[in-house]
């Protein structure tokens, strides 16, 4: 079972999201100026923090609309960046039985997006404020779970694994996630620029069977890297 690939309960964990836009073509369309619309993809990670482990991944895709057609809230990277975050801590919701994490620090690379969340910086769209309020009440609840949830800063630079995963989504157009088997990993530094760093890329399974998923993670090397944050907010 899923669970079991969490490893024992307990610990700290930390996670990091990512989210991006860019103009497509609707399918089956010359790609004349008017059919292009904006998607975006949104891309998570959580993982141990005493071990280094990955044990959970994910990326959704963000389409213009249900019917393909031009929608009244494009997708832009804040967007993207604001639900990947919404998913991330969703999961968090989920697992948070089962693997009992003391807390969980959140690295990403939006300074909007985590001051909104902070209530630092004003929400005005509707659309927006009702996915920053589901974000706030998931932290709630998971700290009433006895889990504490950080948001942090970081550069892009060490954000790379969701980007990527991000970039992924929207390239297939597509939404998965998968459970990392509990493997030992390579220990590094908390401090290291490295950060958490596995023997192998660790999406290189999530697809199984759809050809080119594994060879497209190890070139990049996606999830090699989980650098900690540079500044704290």
């Amino acid at each position: 079972n899923w669970f079991k690939r969490l490893g024992p309960p307990g610990g700290t964990y930390l996670g990091r999201f990512d989210g991006g836009a860019e103009q497509t073509k609707k399918q089956g369309t010359s790609g004349a100026t008017q059919d292009r619309y904006m998607h975006g993809g949104a891309g998570m990670v959580l993982g141990r923090e005493e071990d280094g482990s990955i044990v959970w991944s994910g990326f959704a895709y963000l389409p213009p609309s249900a019917d393909g057609a031009p929608s009244t809230l494009p997708v832009t990277n804040n967007v993207a960046e604001r639900r990947a975050l919404c998913l991330l801590v969703h999961q968090l919701v989920i697992l948070q039985p089962t693997m009992q994490a003391h807390s969980v620090t959140i690295f990403g690379d939006s300074e909007l997006i985590i001051y909104q969340v902070l209530g630092q910086y004003q929400v005005t769209d509707t659309t927006a404020q009702a996915e920053i309020k589901t974000i706030q009440e998931h932290m709630a609840t998971l700290k009433a779970h006895s889990c504490s949830v950080s948001l942090r800063w970081q550069s892009r630079v060490h954000n790379g694994g969701p980007d990527d995963l991000a970039a992924l989504a929207m390239h297939r157009r597509a939404s998965s996630h998968r459970f990392q088997e509990a493997a030992a990993p390579r220990r590094s530094s908390r401090h290291s620029t490295s950060g958490f760093r596995t023997p192998h890329p660790t999406l290189s399974a999530m697809e199984e069977g759809r050809h080119g998923f594994e060879e497209l993670w190890q070139e990049k090397g996606a999830l090699g890297q989980m650098a900690p944050a540079t500044r704290a907010l």
